[in-house]
């Protein structure tokens, strides 16, 4: 036996760090019920032969050693697809496609560094991580990897304690695979000494890596090996295509391509025609105007019937005078908040954007036409409002991109109340009363408070936070968490309403949210409704509704609005205050009439049809749109300033 094992400090090392880890895994999988006792068993024993490998003294010849690593980039593809689907499923020349990524990785890895066990360690590890990173993104925000998301590594740090990282049994089983991958590497004999065979492989490798890259985004490599291109549902043409194919094609959205029609000539006929037709509006009453982007507020009966034990919004339901309520659609579940920002703030649609982009990221990255100058030109004092870090998805450099006058982060909040970890709505309403309170008297403010209360997760228990609203048919302390969070917000507007009703000074209040939660918590509702199988086309939109109800403390028309998405939202807005619309509003004001929802998901028309994004372009009213968004934001050169903005008071 002692010739067996070997107990140097090196295994002895690797060995009590290899077993803390699996300890960590396995007990916090079972202790959060991931696994019952037969897999909690399973998985134990195939930590403890992983224990007993690494102590092996044995290396495996030159041959088997070649073997291994020619095994190890496939292990590699198959253990990653395995984390959310059966990789068997795919056809096989999509799973060839995804191979040759994989190998010319471990190729270039194994020249790079000369020696078998590094390569074949860092290409395991770096599988291992792409696999896990994927997995949770998937679990908090229900959409995967995209290659922007690597722009937004701060802002996802920033948030990650807030959730929990559980593993399920099938992730176990992975990681267990991985572990005994990693123990045959280390026991390679395999290295490559000659430096020039090195470089010059290496330089090869690189080359054909990124001759891939580029040959997998064209339209010719999905034709050949019919790959999925439906970028609507992100989570199946991962499913299909494999993560690192479907991860290269899109690297191709990281740009913005010119609409295929755009003709500044057409656009320019259209802005005349508004031009002309404009009418002068007397702007006696220039009320403040108070916005308030919550969190991850929103009503979810509107995916299925489900009792509670009291109302979780009943102040806004309650609203009826000086009150106009409806439902808007938005782009994005359970993240990406920036995006409904983005398209509430700048009259613009995620629909003409690649699936998934994040706007503040990847495309504002200068002064741009928004709400914001708009109320500026009209002598407004313009304030922006964000109880976390300044830097979350670029908001610091992006809010001075649409000239906001004052911003407030999380260093504005040091003492304000917090609920679980996040500062409360009622705090930021409050800074916003205070904001009202010191401001010049006869100059109008306009607050944009984006809320951080609501944000998920909503698995972990507080001391602050106890849940007072409860499921009536059956129990699920994830969403009740939530719903208790919304019955919060709802008391804490009520208190802003109750404020400002009794202020002389005029002034409109409009609260939306910028999306659902996460898949996990609207889970229990389709349970409930019986809707556990595949979703409809109309059902799965219904995860993109959220409230808005905009009030006021002077009279504005009081109704149920119709359907509309965030693009449109500002025009309303502005036509409730009183205040001029800018040409491209005007314009947009039309084009609702026809089409009252665009969103990156679908656009809907006037008698209420839905039509998937693959559509959007072969509408000739969403092209003139989509041509106007392009010169808004890209076409600096050539850019229709005056469309897009008032003319500035004296």
């Amino acid at each position: 036996m002692k010739h067996l094992f070997k107990w140097n400090k090196n295994r002895r090392i690797a060995s009590v760090v290899s077993a803390i880890i699996l300890v960590i895994l396995i007990g916090s999988s079972y202790i959060k019920n991931e696994l019952s006792v037969n897999q909690l068993l399973l998985c134990s024993v195939l930590a403890v032969c992983i224990l007993f490998l690494i102590l092996i003294d044995y290396k495996l010849n030159k041959i088997i050693s070649g073997v291994v690593y020619a095994l190890l980039p496939a292990c590699s593809f198959f253990l990653l697809e395995w984390i959310s689907h059966n990789p068997f499923q795919m056809d096989i020349g999509i799973i060839i496609l995804n191979l040759i990524i994989y190998y010319l990785m471990f190729l270039l890895l194994l020249f790079l560094c000369g020696s078998g066990r590094i390569a074949g360690g860092i290409g395991l590890v770096i599988s291992l991580v792409i696999g896990a990173a994927n997995y949770f993104i998937v679990s908090f925000r229900s959409v995967p990897i995209m290659p922007w998301d690597l722009l937004s590594v701060k802002t996802a740090a920033s948030v990650a304690d807030q959730y929990e990282f559980v593993l399920n049994y099938r992730f176990l089983l992975v990681i267990l695979c991985f572990f005994y991958l990693f123990v045959f590497s280390m026991k390679m004999d395999i290295k490559v000494k000659k430096v020039p065979l090195r470089i010059g492989v290496t330089a090869l490798s690189l080359v054909l890596m990124f001759s891939y890259v580029s040959y997998v985004k064209t339209d010719k490599a999905k034709e050949s090996f019919g790959l999925d291109d439906i970028l609507f549902t992100p989570n199946v043409l991962y499913r299909n295509n494999g993560f690192m194919v479907a991860f290269t094609m899109n690297l191709q959205y990281l740009e913005v391509e010119k609409p295929k029609d755009y003709s500044l000539e057409t656009l320019k006929e259209v802005q005349e025609t508004y031009e002309e037709n404009k009418e002068q509006v007397s702007v006696e009453n220039k009320p403040n105007i108070i916005v308030i982007m919550n969190e991850a507020f929103s009503d979810l009966s509107v995916n299925g019937e489900f009792e509670t034990n009291e109302d979780y919004m009943p102040f806004i339901h309650s609203l009826s005078e000086n009150t106009l309520k409806g439902n808007a659609y938005v782009s994005v579940k359970g993240g990406n908040t920036a995006n409904s920002e983005f398209e509430f703030l700048t009259n613009s649609s995620m629909g003409f954007l690649p699936v998934g982009s994040v706007a503040y990221q990847q495309y504002i990255r200068s002064e741009t036409p928004s709400l914001v100058g708009q109320l500026k030109d009209l002598g407004y004092q313009t304030v922006s409002m964000h109880p976390y870090n300044a830097s979350g998805w670029n908001r610091d450099k992006v809010y001075d991109y649409f000239g906001f006058d004052k911003k407030y982060f999380i260093s504005d909040f040091k003492d304000d109340e917090r609920v679980r970890n996040y500062i409360s709505d009622s705090a930021t309403f409050d800074k916003i009363i205070q904001e009202y309170q010191t401001k010049e008297k006869d100059q109008p403010f306009f607050v944009f408070d984006v809320t951080m209360q609501n944000h998920g997760s909503y698995t972990k228990e507080y001391d602050n936070l106890v849940n007072t609203i409860s499921l009536t048919h059956t129990e699920n302390k994830y969403l009740e968490q939530y719903l208790t969070l919304i019955k919060k917000s709802d008391d804490a507007f009520k208190e802003l309403v109750d404020y400002f009703e009794g202020e002389d000074e005029d002034t409109i209040i409009l609260m939306f949210g910028d999306h659902q939660p996460a898949d996990y918590i609207v889970k229990p509702i389709y349970q409930l409704n019986g809707m556990d199988g595949e979703l409809s086309f109309q059902e799965e939109q219904n995860r993109y509704i959220v409230p808005y109800v905009m009030w006021a403390n002077f009279d504005i028309e009081e109704s149920q609005a119709e359907d509309i998405s965030l693009n449109y939202l500002n025009t309303l807005l502005l036509e409730q205050a009183g205040l001029p619309l800018t040409d491209y509003q005007n314009y947009l004001k039309d084009l609702r009439q026809d089409i009252p929802v665009i969103t990156a998901n679908m656009y809907m028309d006037r008698d209420g049809n839905m039509y998937p994004r693959n559509t959007l372009s072969k509408n000739e009213e969403l092209n003139v749109y989509s041509s106007f968004q392009y010169n808004l934001l890209f076409d600096k050169k050539d850019q229709l300033n005056e469309f897009y903005r008032n003319h500035k008071e004296e």
